[in-house]
């Protein structure tokens, strides 16, 4: 119950997304570990892998709501650095910033079920 309403209040196609850039990343981070996986590794990788579509959730509506749905237009290679960027500090901070992203995902299901 508590898995599906959390789920379903994300759309398929971010959480997809985001699952994807999730295993990009944690595989990268693997690798950068050069042999050297300790099992705390193991469980921030676990951990990180399984939470990160929540904290990308917070940060896209955060910035949703600071800039009200306004777009920027940047070079192609300054946009690209400034989204690896964030994904990267977003996977390092997944931990600390995807429980507020649950806690936002069950609020609003909970909240728009109400208006329904």
């Amino acid at each position: 119950m508590f898995l599906a309403r959390l789920f379903n209040g994300i759309d398929r196609q971010y959480l997809v997304k985001s699952y994807i850039i999730s295993i990009v990343c944690t595989f990268l981070f693997w690798q950068i570990q050069d042999g050297n996986q300790s099992l705390g590794l193991i469980i921030f990788c676990g951990i990180n892998l399984v939470l990160f579509p929540f904290a990308t959730v917070v940060w896209d509506d955060l910035i949703s709501l600071m800039t009200g749905g306004i777009s920027i237009e940047l070079p192609l290679l300054i946009f690209l650095m400034w989204k690896v960027f964030k994904i990267a500090i977003l996977y390092v901070f997944t931990i600390i910033i995807a429980p507020l992203g649950i806690i936002y995902v069950l609020i609003a299901n909970k909240l728009g079920n109400r208006q329904r």
